[in-house]
Parts: structure tokens; C-alpha cells; sequence
């Protein structure tokens, strides 16, 4: 628990930086995005060094599944783009362009299934379909507010 918690603490601290950054720098989202994503891809690829050395018999680098997920995470790229140009305070403002960059997970978790082939009962799609379109609904209502 208290590993979990620790690497949770480094997710924040980084997702803080990710979005506050760009702003205390005074750059626009369209200069912010190319270093974030280079800096996202070293941090994969490091991942998936450690976990070779860790398990070589399973390595994430030969596994099919990584290289779907990359359709997933274009689709978060492009969540990541809009967000940081929508952040920006001549533009939406960084709580309300937050909000309008998490409605992209609605596509991700659909193509995520999609393509990763996953199998679920009608009551988990049920529910994840619910789930989605609650997002939907809280950001649409937020905005509007």
C-alpha cells in the first residue's frame, strides 16, 4: 500500500506539472505539447526496459496489445493537445478547458474495447456506457455553468 501510494504521490506531482507548467512558463499549448510528448515516450520506453530486465520471458515490447493501445493513445494525444491550447488563460482557462479534455475519454475507453477485443457482459457495458455518459453530461453542465 505504501508503494502504491508513493508512485501515486509521483503521478500527481507530474500531472500537476504537466498542467501548470506551460502556464507558469507563458507559453502556448502548441509549444508545450512537443517536449511533454517526447518526454511521454522516454518514460514508456524506460518502462518498458525495466519491466524486460524485471520479466524477460514477457517484455511489453513484444506483446501486440502495446502496440494497440497506440490507437488509444492518439486519441489521448489529441485530448492533451486541446487541453493545453484550451488552458490557456486568453482561451477557456485551465479548470474549464480541463473539463472539456476529459470528455475524449468517452472515444478512448470505446476504441479501448473496440480494439483491445475486450469481452464484456451487457451488464459491465451497461454500466460502462452509463459511466460515459455521466462524463458527457457533468462536463456539458459544467461548461455551461
Amino acid at each position: 500500500m505504501k508503494k502504491a501510494v508513493i508512485v501515486l504521490l509521483f503521478g500527481e506531482i507530474g500531472y500537476w506539472a504537466y498542467s501548470a507548467a506551460p502556464q507558469a512558463a507563458h507559453i502556448n499549448g502548441m509549444h508545450a505539447f512537443l517536449p511533454q510528448a517526447i518526454g511521454m515516450v522516454i518514460v514508456g520506453i524506460v518502462y518498458g526496459v525495466i519491466a524486460t530486465v524485471k520479466n524477460k520471458d514477457q517484455s511489453p515490447f513484444t506483446e501486440g496489445v502495446t502496440y494497440k493501445q497506440i490507437i488509444s493513445g492518439f486519441f489521448f494525444a489529441f485530448a492533451a493537445l486541446t487541453y493545453l491550447i484550451s488552458a490557456q488563460p486568453n482561451m477557456n482557462g485551465l479548470a474549464t478547458g480541463f473539463i472539456l479534455s476529459q470528455t475524449s475519454v468517452v472515444l478512448a475507453t470505446l476504441t479501448g474495447i473496440w480494439f483491445l477485443g475486450q469481452k464484456k457482459t451487457h451488464k459491465e457495458m451497461l454500466v460502462t456506457i452509463l459511466g460515459l455518459v455521466i462524463i458527457i453530461g457533468a462536463a456539458a453542465i459544467t461548461v455551461i455553468v
